[in-house]
């Protein structure tokens, strides 16, 4: 989502990403490269509210109304040495990001919206500003609306079809199927009084009826 550059002889970066649903901040101040999590499943589509303090080498993180401490771990100089460049959204060239990030290994950058960025409780930044300076690809002006990719037949038995900026899902978790639609289901016989199951055989299947093995 947003990384900063470091400053020439050092390798101090701050950045924000969104892996798999989760969002994370990292921070190197000179050192090792530390991880934190801010936040699950937050690619639902909803607007959130994301707030990142750091006092010396204590964190604060909060999503919309929630809030955790963190800490930072020592071996280094304790100072985020950082340099004039903040990429939003995505960058021209993967070099250009630090190895840690997992945003550096993707096919695709961050997809959504940004809005009402601040630093140091400072004045908004000027996102659209920013990504013409920068040329920054895939980037643009405005918000779009999330794709609409759930359709009555996207999942199958009473899978339920989430949506995703990088397309639809199907949970399957109410269901006794599994697989990407749903559509794989589980034909098993237990032994009254045994203690392990004796037979157990994924199917896939279109229909509400198995066959017994």
């Amino acid at each position: 989502m947003m990384v900063s550059s470091p400053r020439r002889g050092r390798s101090d970066f701050f950045a924000v990403e969104l892996s798999d649903g989760d969002l994370y901040v990292l921070f190197n101040l000179g050192g090792a490269t530390q991880r934190f999590l801010i936040g699950r499943d937050v690619n639902d589509g909803r607007t959130h509210y994301v707030r990142i303090d750091r006092n010396g080498r204590g964190l604060y993180l909060t999503l919309d109304r929630e809030q955790h401490e963190d800490h930072l771990a020592g071996g280094d100089d304790g100072s985020l040495d950082l340099g004039s460049t903040l990429y939003v959204g995505g960058t021209a060239s993967r070099d250009q990001l630090p190895w840690p990030l997992y945003s550096r290994r993707r096919p695709e950058f961050y997809r959504g919206c940004l809005w009402d960025l601040r630093l140091d409780d400072g004045d908004l930044v000027e996102l659209v500003s920013l990504w013409r300076s920068q040329g920054m690809p895939g980037v643009s002006a405005g918000c779009t609306q999330m794709p609409d990719e759930c359709t009555a037949t996207a999942c199958q038995h009473g899978g339920v079809c989430r949506e995703h900026w990088d397309g639809h899902a199907c949970d399957c978790a109410p269901t006794y199927y599994t697989d990407a639609r749903c559509h794989r289901g589980l034909l098993c016989c237990f032994a009254p009084f045994a203690l392990v199951v004796c037979c157990c055989k994924a199917v896939a299947t279109d229909t509400h009826t198995h066959t017994p093995v």
